[in-house]
């Protein structure tokens, strides 16, 4: 027992050098009676360096040092960003830069967002694609908004590989669109505008004949609208005025020799179409005074616009016929004469 226990404080103390003893002492070790199956186990001596590299054990903790944690992807945080001022109606452009915590740089697409609704993508301005992929870590849209107002804009990234970076939204951008100020200025403009138009009186020369009634003192016709016409397209409105006057009636044939004057006859003016602030004259009553001198059939006066344009002039007339006058035919002529001011 003293040999025993002196080989196990060998081993304790050098454990190296067991084999050299025992192959010195190879009686010692038959003399020694059987130990239990524990005590074997305990007393082998330690291998040489070469073969502790080759034994189970070594190769069981070597792979256990040696595993790789399953992979984690980083996560990534969006900031956007716009450009200022935003006025309403003109392009602005937003832009997303994506980071990743470590360090890389992140790919995928960013959708840009109104209240949490895509913008929409437009040709006028050039929005380019909503989602947009991402170069270099950010992402631009470039937006139009039509009123003045508060936008909530946020921008979605999307990874294009969740294994490397996650997905994120940034925080919510409160954009204040605003209506564009004006820059304004005045230049002086003048010009003469050239005196232009003219004026024209038309009477259309068609006979009148008048009509007598039953007791052969009076007689009656119409002059129509139109068949004396004034035109006055002068652009200086000085107005114009329109006067009748009846002439001796002759008799002929079986009235030859006899006369009675132009006061005889009376007329109602009428008017048709007549240009802006024209005035129909009242009616003169045959005999009294009558159409024996110039007698206003219708006027205007000078004024803005006044008087412009067509006016169809016309009259009802009335004769009363002297008693002791012949019978027969009588004549005479109704004169026109128009003032082109007033």
């Amino acid at each position: 027992m003293k040999r025993k226990l002196c080989i196990f404080t060998l081993v304790g103390l050098v454990a190296g050098s067991f084999a050299s003893f025992a192959q010195n002492n190879p009686p010692a070790a038959e003399a020694t009676a059987p130990a239990s199956t524990n005590e074997i186990a305990q007393a082998q001596p330690a291998p040489d360096a070469a073969s502790a590299t080759n034994t189970p054990a070594a190769t069981s903790v070597a792979a256990a040092d040696t595993a790789t944690p399953p992979a984690v992807a980083a996560t990534t945080t969006v900031t956007l960003q716009a450009s200022s001022p935003d006025y309403a109606g003109q392009p602005i452009t937003l832009t997303a830069t994506v980071a990743a915590s470590d360090h890389s740089t992140p790919s995928g697409t960013v959708t840009f967002e109104s209240g949490g609704t895509a913008l929409p993508v437009t040709t006028t301005p050039a929005s380019g694609p909503n989602p947009a992929t991402t170069s270099n870590g950010s992402a631009s849209f470039v937006a139009e908004f039509a009123a003045a107002g508060t936008e909530s804009l946020t921008a979605v990234f999307t990874s294009s590989n969740t294994g490397s970076w996650g997905n994120s939204t940034s925080t919510t951008l409160s954009l204040n669109v605003v209506t564009a100020p004006t820059f304004s200025g005045t230049i002086p403009l003048s010009v003469t505008v050239p005196t232009e138009g003219a004026f024209t009186l038309t009477v259309t020369p068609t006979p009148v004949a008048l009509t007598p009634d039953s007791t052969g003192l009076n007689a009656t016709g119409t002059i129509p609208n139109g068949q004396i016409q004034v035109s006055d397209t002068r652009n200086t409105f000085p107005g114009w005025s329109v006067s009748g006057q009846d002439g001796t009636w002759t008799g002929s044939g079986s009235a030859a020799g006899g006369t009675f004057p132009g006061s005889q006859l009376g007329w109602h003016p009428t008017g048709g179409t007549v240009a802006q602030n024209v005035v129909i004259a009242g009616p003169v009553t045959a005999a009294a005074p009558g159409l024996g001198s110039a007698t206003v059939l219708a006027s205007v006066v000078h004024g803005l616009q006044n008087g412009f344009g067509p006016s169809n002039l016309g009259a009802g007339l009335t004769l009363i016929i002297p008693p002791n006058e012949p019978a027969g035919p009588y004549s005479n002529s109704l004169t026109i004469t128009a003032v082109n001011t007033n």
